[in-house]
């Protein structure tokens, strides 16, 4: 899906598979050209807020990505849009 980078997340504990990585609230982009309801992301490209990014969500996807056993991660973001139409 693609998303607008909106927030930089942090936490005072955090899971192994977190370290090193950055967490972001990313809302979606919707074809009406406005913002869905957000929702946390680990960076693994470089993005910067107010970047449209792509984000996958799918189950199992972030084991083979960050090559771990146990990794709690839901959605990742896999790249930054050059462009988006508004």
């Amino acid at each position: 899906m693609l998303a607008r980078v909106t927030a930089k997340v942090t936490g005072s504990v955090v899971h192994p598979c977190y370290e090193g990585r950055r967490l972001f609230a990313v809302r979606p982009l919707t074809g009406e050209g406005t913002l869905g309801k957000p929702f946390i992301a680990m960076d693994t490209v470089g993005c910067a807020l107010g970047d449209e990014v792509l984000v996958a969500r799918v189950p199992g996807l972030a084991k083979v990505v960050l090559q771990a056993e146990c990794a709690p991660v839901r959605s990742m973001i896999l790249g930054i849009l050059d462009s988006y139409p508004s």
